[in-house]
C-alpha cells in the first residue's frame, strides 16, 4: 500500500513538472520576438479551441460531425455584423457569437439526428455548405465579398493591436476557460451518459437515458464554443467571407487535429492542434514559397506525407503516443 502511495505521488511530481514546463514554453513564445512562430500557435489555440467543442460529440458521443465550421462562420459573421453596423465592441460581439451558433446548433439538431453513422456525416456537411451558400448569395451581408472593418487605432476596446501578442494570450485564455468547462462537463453526469451513447444507444436507452437530449447538449455546446472561436477569428483578422470562415476544409483541418491528438481523450484535440497547425504553417513558408510557384501544391503533398508518417508511427495519437513514453497512463487522457 505505501509503495502504491509513493508511485502514485512519484506519478503525480512528473505530471506537474511536465505541466509546468509546457506552461512556461507556451505562455514564453512571444517573448521569443518571432511574429511567426507567435502567429502560428495563436492560430493552433483557435483550433484547439474548436478541436476540443468538435469533440464533445464526436469523442464523447460517436458522431463525426464535418458541420462544424458552420457554427465558426456564424459567429464569425455575427461579430462582424456588430462592429461594422453597430459599432458593438468585440468584447459583446464574441459572446452573441457564442449564443448565435448556440442558437444554429439547437435548430439543426433534430433534423441532423434523424441520420446515424456516416450519413449523419454526410447530412452535417449538406447542412454546413447551405449555410455558406445563403451567405455567398445574401447581400446585406457582403454575398460573396464579405465584410471588411476600417482600419481603427490600437485600442483594447476594439482589441485593435498591430502585433499577434495580445491576440496570443486572449485566445489561450480562452482556451483555458473553455477547457476547464468542458472538464467539467465530461467528468459529470453529461459526460457519463454521451460515452454511453457512443458505445451502444440501445443499452443507453434501456438505462434511461434519452439520447436525443444529450446528443443536442453537445451539438449546441460545441456549438456555442465554436462560434466563440469565430468571434476571436473576426476580432484579429477583420474580415470575413463565406470562403475563410465557412469552407468544409475547416472542418476537415479540425478533424484531422482531433484525430491526430487522440480521439475518445479530452487533451488529444489540444495537442493535435499544437502539432498539425504549426507544422502546417512551416511546411507551408517553407516549401509553399521556393517550390509552390513551379509546382503548385507540392507544400501540401509534403503536409500529406508528415500525416501519414505521424498516423503510421503514432496509430494511437500524439497524446497515446506520449503516455507509452511516460508513467501517466490514465492520468490525463482517458476520461471514460
Amino acid at each position: 500500500m505505501i509503495e502504491t502511495v509513493k508511485t502514485l505521488a512519484k506519478k503525480d511530481r512528473r505530471i506537474i513538472g511536465v505541466s509546468l514546463v509546457i506552461a512556461f514554453i507556451i505562455l514564453a513564445i512571444p517573448f521569443a520576438g518571432n511574429p511567426f512562430i507567435t502567429h502560428s500557435f495563436m492560430l493552433a489555440f483557435l483550433y484547439a479551441s474548436l478541436a476540443l467543442s468538435w469533440n464533445l460529440l464526436c469523442g464523447y458521443c460517436g458522431f463525426f460531425s464535418l458541420g462544424h465550421h458552420a457554427y465558426f462562420g456564424i459567429g464569425a459573421y455575427v461579430t462582424m455584423i456588430l462592429m461594422l453596423f453597430y459599432d458593438v465592441t468585440p468584447w459583446v460581439g464574441i459572446i452573441f457569437s457564442g449564443l448565435a451558433a448556440t442558437i444554429l446548433a439547437a435548430a439543426a439538431s433534430l433534423p441532423l439526428f434523424r441520420s446515424v453513422g456516416r450519413w449523419f456525416t454526410l447530412a452535417t456537411l449538406a447542412f454546413a455548405e447551405t449555410i455558406k451558400l445563403i451567405f455567398i448569395n445574401w447581400d446585406a451581408v457582403g454575398a460573396a465579398k464579405g465584410l471588411q472593418l476600417p482600419v481603427k487605432p490600437e485600442s483594447l476596446y476594439w482589441l485593435t493591436f498591430a502585433g499577434p501578442e495580445i491576440y496570443y494570450y486572449l485566445i489561450l485564455g480562452s482556451l483555458i476557460i473553455e477547457a476547464i468547462i468542458l472538464h467539467r462537463i465530461v467528468r459529470g453526469k453529461i459526460g457519463y451518459c454521451l460515452q454511453v451513447i457512443r458505445e451502444d444507444e440501445f443499452t443507453a436507452m434501456s438505462a434511461g437515458i434519452n439520447p436525443l437530449k444529450y446528443k443536442t447538449i453537445a451539438m449546441v455546446i460545441g456549438g456555442l464554443f465554436a462560434g466563440i472561436a469565430g468571434g476571436f477569428y473576426t476580432t484579429k483578422y477583420r474580415f470575413v467571407d463565406p470562403f475563410s470562415t465557412m469552407d468544409w476544409i475547416l472542418s476537415v483541418e479540425v478533424a484531422v487535429c482531433g484525430i491526430v491528438g487522440g480521439l475518445f481523450s479530452f487533451a488529444g484535440p489540444i495537442l493535435g492542434s499544437l502539432v498539425v497547425i504549426p507544422v502546417s504553417f512551416y511546411v507551408r513558408s517553407v516549401f509553399g514559397g521556393p517550390l509552390g510557384g513551379r509546382f503548385f501544391g507540392v507544400h501540401r503533398l509534403i503536409y500529406g506525407c508528415i500525416l501519414f508518417a505521424v498516423m503510421l508511427l503514432m496509430p494511437e495519437g500524439v497524446l497515446g503516443w506520449i503516455e507509452k513514453r511516460l508513467p501517466i497512463s490514465g492520468r490525463i487522457s482517458r476520461e471514460d
